[in-house]
C-alpha cells in the first residue's frame, strides 16, 4: 500500500460516523421521492425558498442542504432548480425556462418534473447520452445523479472540481468529453486500482478532495 493511500486510510476513519449519517439521509430522501413518485411532485414540495419561508423541507431544500455532505453545490443561486422562489418571495422561473415558457410557472414545473424523471431512468441505465442532453441545470443533473445512484457515479457535480480530481489522481481525460464520460472513467480508475478497488465513490471522492486541498498528487502502482 503506497504512504499516500496509508495515511489517507487513517484520515478516513475520523469520518466514518459522518458518512455513515450522511448515508442515512440520503436513503431517507430517495425512500420520501422515489423515482416513480417524481411527477406527482407538487410545487409547495418541490420549491427551495430562503430559510424561514416555504417549506423546509422540500426536494430542493434536502437536495441543496441535508445531503451538502454527500456531494457539495457550493454557493449555487436557487435558481440552478428551474422553478424557485426568489428573495422578493415569488416564484419564479431561471433564464433557462423563462425563456422557454414565459410566466407560464406550471406548465414549465411539469416539464421539469419530465426532465428529473428522464435523467434518473438514463442514469440507472447508465444511458450517458440522455444524461448529458437533459435540459437541468449541470450541477442539479449531477447532485440528482449521486443521490440515486451513488454507486454508479463518483459525487462530484461541478465540471471545474471533477478535473481537478481526475489530475490529483494522476488520470487524463479528454476535458471535451461529456462531464459523465469522465466521471464514470473516474470511478473505474478506482475500481480496476488494486489500491482502491473496494472503495465506495464517496470514499474516492474523499480521497481526491483531501489531495486536491492539500496540493498533493497520487501515482497509481505499476502493474507488475
Amino acid at each position: 500500500m503506497s504512504a499516500l493511500i496509508d495515511e489517507y486510510e487513517k484520515i478516513y476513519r475520523q469520518y466514518d460516523g459522518q458518512h455513515y449519517q450522511t448515508e442515512i439521509m440520503r436513503r431517507q430522501f430517495v425512500n420520501d421521492y422515489p423515482v416513480s413518485k417524481l411527477k406527482d411532485l407538487s410545487l409547495e414540495d418541490y420549491l427551495i425558498s430562503k430559510e424561514g419561508q416555504g417549506n423546509d423541507r422540500s426536494f430542493c431544500r434536502r437536495m441543496r442542504y441535508d445531503l451538502q455532505w454527500l456531494s457539495s453545490m457550493g454557493n449555487v443561486r436557487f435558481n440552478i432548480f428551474g422553478v424557485y422562489t426568489n428573495p422578493n418571495g415569488n416564484i419564479a422561473l431561471s433564464p433557462t425556462y423563462k425563456k422557454l415558457f414565459g410566466d407560464d410557472i406550471s406548465s414549465a414545473f411539469k416539464y421539469i418534473k419530465k426532465e428529473i424523471v428522464t435523467l434518473l431512468k438514463a442514469a440507472e441505465k447508465e444511458d450517458y447520452d440522455t444524461i448529458d442532453s437533459v435540459k437541468l441545470n449541470s450541477s442539479f443533473r449531477y447532485k440528482l445523479i449521486t443521490v440515486y445512484y451513488p454507486d454508479l457515479y463518483v459525487p462530484v457535480v461541478t465540471n471545474d472540481i471533477l478535473k481537478e480530481y481526475c489530475d490529483h489522481v494522476s488520470l487524463y481525460i479528454d476535458p471535451y468529453k461529456p462531464m459523465v464520460i469522465r466521471n464514470v472513467a473516474l470511478r473505474d480508475y478506482k475500481d480496476s486500482n488494486p489500491e482502491m478497488k473496494g472503495w465506495s465513490n464517496f470514499k474516492l471522492m474523499g480521497f481526491c478532495d483531501w489531495l486536491w486541498r492539500a496540493g498533493r498528487y497520487y501515482q497509481r502502482p505499476r502493474s507488475r
